[in-house]
């Protein structure tokens, strides 16, 4: 656990500190790593994505959100956390993918 949250203490001053440019080039690596093996995941695990990826979705723009919605809406054990936020996002383009995978409506 002390391992974990020392690797998020540091993953966030990152973020804080990082250009927009960073912080989505990371949002994609951590994205592609959950995606690689998500269905291997605990929900241990996924919850640290959860924390991780909800760090980052309060620090990008609109275009990484909606590639990051796009790349969860069809797993079926996404970040909840993460797809909540996403489902409530002001555009449509962000919460779109996500709120069709909840209506099973496909766009």
């Amino acid at each position: 656990m002390i391992a974990r949250d020392s690797l998020l203490s540091d993953l966030e001053a990152a973020i804080r500190t990082g250009s927009r440019e960073t912080r989505a080039a990371c949002l994609r690596k951590i994205t592609n790593l959950f995606l690689s093996t998500a269905d291997q995941f605990n929900d241990e695990q996924i919850n640290v994505f959860d924390t991780v990826l909800g760090s980052l979705v309060e620090r990008v723009e609109t275009r990484a959100l909606a590639e990051l919605s796009n790349s969860l809406a069809p797993i079926p054990n996404a970040p909840a956390d993460t797809v909540k936020r996403l489902a409530h996002h002001n555009e449509i383009a962000v919460a779109g993918p996500v709120l069709s995978r909840v209506s099973g409506v496909r766009t």
